[in-house]
This record gives structure tokens, sequence and C-alpha cells, in this order.
């Protein structure tokens, strides 16, 4: 009888000693999945918008379409879509104005409410790159503003970025409060990211972005950037 229950033990524990050790694989497998993959991204502002946050945003996806959205995240659209679009900008509150590139270069503006597009003659704007701000720095993920001679650079959000990712400075908001950024994956794509001034407010705004190419802020009262 008391072998009986000296088995029954040894067989209780060999089970919880197999049980355990699935538990350590299963935990192991979770830390790789985690941590083997960095994904640096912020919190979805589509998924939790932020009030706060103000105006409304254009910028081109990686099918030449352009999305207006806005910039809290609580919506987003699909004006269109053109074939060689490289550049979209706010013309005002109502406008945008698009350029593609093609055996011509088409620039034309579109009317909001209405959906109509209107060719334009005057000349069209330069890229957004050269558009870019001047006084942010991205360096593997540590993002910096500069400031003046005095107060040298300040360090507002350091990202842990996987290797060979970038992080591209895009436009400040017209009224300097908010910061956009394009991010790159090791694997392609492309996210929106915005950062307050002070980097104590983050967001991913839209994936699936070709906003490197061109992006435009629009704050009612501000006016538009870049």
């Amino acid at each position: 009888m008391a072998d009986e229950r000296e088995r029954g033990v040894k067989e209780r524990m060999w089970a919880a000693g197999v049980l355990g050790g699935l538990a350590l694989v299963a935990v192991l497998a979770l830390i790789v999945l985690k941590f083997g993959r960095i994904d640096p991204s912020p919190p979805s502002l589509r998924d939790d918008p932020n009030s706060a946050i103000p105006g409304q945003i254009v910028y081109l996806d990686n099918d030449d379409c352009v999305i207006r959205t806005a910039a809290s995240g609580e919506w987003h659209e699909k004006v269109l879509c053109e074939k060689g679009a490289q550049y979209v900008t706010w013309l005002d509150g109502g406008r945008i104005g698009v350029v593609s590139y093609g055996p011509q270069t088409t620039w034309f503006e579109v009317n909001l409410e209405t959906g109509e597009r209107t060719a334009r003659n005057d000349q069209p704007p330069t890229s957004s790159i050269a558009n870019r701000p001047d006084d942010v720095i991205t360096d593997r993920g540590e993002v910096q503003v500069t400031g003046s001679a005095t107060t040298g650079r300040e360090t507002i959000a350091d990202f842990d970025m996987p290797e060979s990712a970038s992080l591209v400075p895009l436009t400040w908001s017209p009224d300097r409060a908010w910061l956009l950024l394009a991010y790159h994956g090791p694997r392609g794509g492309g996210e929106l990211w915005i950062l307050s001034r002070d980097g104590q407010t983050q967001g991913t705004l839209a994936g699936n972005t070709a906003a490197w190419k061109s992006v435009s802020w629009w704050i009612e009262g501000a006016g538009t950037a870049p």
C-alpha cells in the first residue's frame, strides 16, 4: 500500500514537472516573439483618438491615394487615387492641391466638399522634402529638437528601434505644438507618427503610408504646414 502511495506521488511530481516545463517553453516563446521583433510604434490614434491634437492632415499612401484624416485619429477618408501622385498640400480649409508625375506633370486642386477637380495654371509647389523641419534631428530613434546656441539640443523622445529602421521628421503642425514623423520598419511599409513638442504625447496616426513623399497639416486659424 505504501509502495502504491509512493508511486502515485512520483507520478504526480513527474506530471507537474512536465507541465512546468511546457509552461516555461510557452513563456520563453512569448518572450522571443515579443522582444525578438522590436515594435517601437506609439499607441494607435485610430483605436484611441486624442481630441487634444488639432486640425486635419492629408498624406499619400502606398497606392498613390490621398488620405485625409483628423490629426486626433477620430476619422479618416480616402479623397482620391491618382497614378504617379507625389505631392499633396492644403490650399485652405476646404481645398487641397495635388501634383502627379507621368508623361506630363499634372497640378490640380480638389474641393473637399464637392469632390470637384480643377486644373491649375500656376507653378506647382516644390517637393515636401525641401520643406522638412531643419530644427529636428532623429538619430537611431532619438528625437532631438535644436534650440539656440545657449540651449543646444533637447531630446524629447527616444524610441527603441530595430536595425535598418528609419524615422524621418516631416513637418511641425501649423501652431508648432506637434511634430509629424514617418517611420519605416525593416520590413518596409510606413507609419505616420505624431509627437507633442515636449514628447509626452505620442501616437501612431496611420500605416501603409508614403508620407515621406508628401504630407500637409491644416489647423483653423493657424493655417497650413509645410
